[in-house]
């Protein structure tokens, strides 16, 4: 995984593991040059898990991710556009989304057990006037500036058939509908891309995430392991039921234990009192 900068002003950051202290001090991990930043201005955070958290310092201004303003944290994805002043900078993944080999078209529409088997698979919009809305992968979806497009996007950039999202078993196909059509999957420019959780289809400033519990994820980083918004519990063995066994009758207490004798000696006291007052007793 890695931060590129547009320009010559900054390097581009490769990421592992760990914390990395941004801002404008030299002893940042990622120093900026701007002075909108201060010193450490934010801290990102690599997880194996949990993938890549952006992390503002008290007092810092907000950081635009995808031009919506973040004034704590955020969970950054692939493709993401993160930005403050005169500064900006990419995430992108190491892998290439891209790929010539991509199952035939669809010839029919699915049957009613594969749309239930599809609908776990949904393409969430995170930015634009799709943001909130989900689009199940139940059936082809095609995004465009059509208005039988599924996805409408009214642009003059966008082609009246832009894009197409499939679902093929367990894979996730995005495919360019208009001829010569570049796509921006995590970042990267594609023609045709298979797609996994957590990636992000961007139509400036369109952006939309493959949410797909169960799927495989992307190998390779951390963001490629981001748990899924639905996950199954783990299984948990049961022990099946069994007739109770009868407890075991307690073992009778010694005879000739300390216990015994002494109760003994009691019983006998009393029956020697009871004895003396029935016989001196008044008359």
């Amino acid at each position: 995984m890695r931060l590129v900068f547009p320009g010559r002003d900054h390097p581009d950051a490769t990421l592992q593991a760990g914390d990395y202290r941004v801002g404008v001090s030299e002893e940042c991990d990622i120093r900026v040059r701007d002075a909108d930043w201060l010193p450490h201005h934010a801290t990102l955070s690599v997880d194996p898990q949990r993938g890549l958290w952006l992390r503002l310092e008290d007092g810092a201004a907000p950081i635009h991710v995808n031009a919506r303003p973040v004034r704590e944290c955020a969970m950054l994805r692939p493709g993401d556009i993160v930005s403050m002043g005169r500064v900006q900078f990419s995430v992108l993944l190491e892998d290439d989304p891209s790929t010539p080999l991509l199952p035939p078209r669809r010839s029919a529409p699915m049957d009613g057990a594969l749309r239930v088997a599809a609908s776990r698979a949904v393409l969430r919009g995170v930015s634009g006037l799709s943001h909130g809305h989900t689009f199940a992968l139940t059936s082809d979806l095609v995004i465009g500036s059509a208005d039988d497009a599924d996805i409408r996007i009214e642009s003059a950039d966008v082609a009246p058939h832009h894009a197409r999202v499939e679902l093929h078993g367990d894979r996730i196909v995005l495919r360019a509908e208009a001829p010569g059509q570049r796509l921006k999957v995590n970042g990267m420019l594609v023609e045709n891309a298979i797609l996994h959780p957590g990636d992000q289809i961007a139509i400036d400033p369109h952006r939309f995430v493959i949410e797909a519990p169960g799927l495989p994820p992307r190998g390779g980083g951390a963001l490629s392991r981001q748990r899924p918004i639905t996950q199954a519990m783990p299984a948990i063995p049961v022990v099946p039921a069994s007739v109770p066994e009868a407890a075991p009758a307690p073992a009778p207490a010694s005879s000739t234990g300390p216990s015994a004798w002494w109760l003994l000696a009691a019983a006998c006291a009393i029956a020697a009192a009871l004895a003396g007052i029935l016989f001196w007793g008044p008359r």
